[in-house]
């Protein structure tokens, strides 16, 4: 991390060899503890590198360019997973957890959907570890009424996961905006985040509506008359509050640090962010380093970082495989394919459904959104501005998030939540599925042959 955003800040290319070594040194101990998919991208690295050597005229600037991106991305994800410990600890955000679960029936959904998103900023995948973890709290304690009970079983996790995933449409800390407009460096990633917040704001509403729906329906078919309002913790509004003045603390440092001091985006991730785990860390240890080293220091190292072992193979592979594969793939003339039909909607609604078809087979987006990139090519040849392209991949990473048993999001929601993802993506989440892609693709296709 100090490497890269040393190199990220002020273009130190002499630590590039250093970096090298550090990322080769780890790989052993990612092919030990990473999973069949991590093992499976890091054989698909070594073909698409040697297919590289062999097939390009000219490989090495491609490799080099794959091994420059595989380094940052590497660094940027550890820089934001290093958040994890802190927040995971914080009582502020386990009081908000609390909360959110024990609102009232007809409440809980959209507060825990709403409240997933907004913890996610920080925590990313911890947000699902944390509610599911109360989650397993109040149901141990057998709090509520059983029939409650049986139905918070499906929706509390759908909730979560529909929280969740609209985060990493615009979230600073997330890899999909800022992996996505690496490939288009004219398209500020500032401007990508506010169009996906957008974004999200949409689809975050439209999971609501779909969920009100499918609430009332559970009520009417089972006949279910809500229990009384159990006691409820207090709103915790000096947590709320301290939330809220984190976020934006913490956003508004790398907000401030890409426009004034030069970095980029992703540059000022790698460096914030470990910088604010370390300052929540000895607020929460009162500033006794010695604690700070021996305890959640000791957890980060052995605990959080290991266990994020396979996504971060995943996420480093993809981005070293990314130039090559641009280089290798021959799609100059992809847009012959398309004979006569309007080629700009058709592509746009082909890549989308392509991310969501791909990841149900088990294609991990960050796989899928390289292809489709090196699919485009320069977009402008189908008629798409790089931005909307963007955020069409951004919206089929979000939602292969959540429809995908074999994304890291639906994998750690159903371990937390006692289901299998099969169960929860392609069961639960089924009629969701069918309603928003099939939304997408109708106004992709209709805001094309509009325009």
């Amino acid at each position: 991390m100090v490497m890269q955003g040393l190199i990220g800040w002020f273009g130190l290319t002499v630590l590039q060899v250093p970096s090298i070594a550090v990322m080769l040194a780890v790989l052993p101990l990612m092919v030990l503890l990473g999973s069949r998919t991590a093992r499976s991208f890091i054989a698909l690295s070594a073909a698409v590198f040697a297919a590289t050597l062999l097939l390009v005229e000219e490989p090495w600037p491609v490799v080099h360019e794959g091994i420059t991106r595989a380094l940052h991305f590497q660094a940027f994800v550890t820089a934001v997973f290093t958040l994890q410990e802190p927040a995971l600890r914080s009582a502020m955000l386990r009081d908000v957890g609390l909360w959110l679960l024990s609102q009232p029936l007809r409440r809980r959904y959209t507060s825990i959907m709403l409240g997933t998103h907004l913890l996610a900023l920080m925590m990313n995948l911890g947000s699902l570890v944390l509610i599911g973890s109360i989650a397993q709290t109040r149901e141990g304690q057998g709090t509520g009424d059983s029939q409650e009970h049986a139905l918070d079983r499906k929706q509390i996790p759908l909730a979560a996961i529909r929280g969740f995933s609209p985060s990493s449409m615009w979230s600073p800390l997330a890899l999909p905006p800022a992996f996505v407009a690496s490939f288009y460096p004219e398209v500020p990633i500032l401007t990508v985040m506010v169009w996906g917040f957008g974004l999200s704001i949409l689809m975050l509403a439209f999971s609501y509506l779909v969920m009100l729906g499918e609430t009332r329906a559970t009520l009417r078919r089972t006949a279910m008359i809500p229990a009384s309002a159990a006691p409820r913790p207090p709103v915790p509004v000096g947590s709320l509050v301290m939330l809220a003045l984190t976020v934006t603390l913490i956003f508004g440092t790398i907000e401030t640090a890409a426009r004034s001091i030069g970095m980029t985006v992703s540059t000022a991730v790698i460096f914030i962010t470990p910088a604010a785990a370390l300052i929540w860390l000895a607020i929460q240890c009162r500033g006794r380093p010695g604690e700070i080293v021996t305890g959640p220091g000791r957890n980060i190292v052995r605990i959080r970082l290991p266990q994020q072992t396979s996504e971060t193979v995943v996420i480093v592979a993809a981005a070293f495989m990314g130039p090559m594969l641009l280089a290798l793939l021959p799609f100059d003339n992809a847009i012959r394919l398309f004979g006569d039909a309007p080629v700009a909607p058709v592509f746009a609604c082909l890549v989308f459904l392509g991310m969501v078809g791909t990841g149900l087979a088990g294609f991990n987006p960050v796989l899928t959104a390289t292809v489709a990139v090196a699919v485009a090519g320069d977009p402008r040849s189908f008629g798409l501005d790089p931005l909307y392209l963007i955020l069409i991949i951004l919206t089929g990473w979000a939602l292969t998030a959540q429809f995908s048993p074999f994304t890291t999001t639906s994998i750690v929601a159903a371990r937390m939540f006692d289901t299998t993802p099969q169960r929860l993506t392609l069961v639960w989440n089924g009629m969701f599925f069918v309603l928003s892609t099939s939304l997408v693709a109708l106004v992709i296709l209709g805001a094309g042959f509009l325009a």
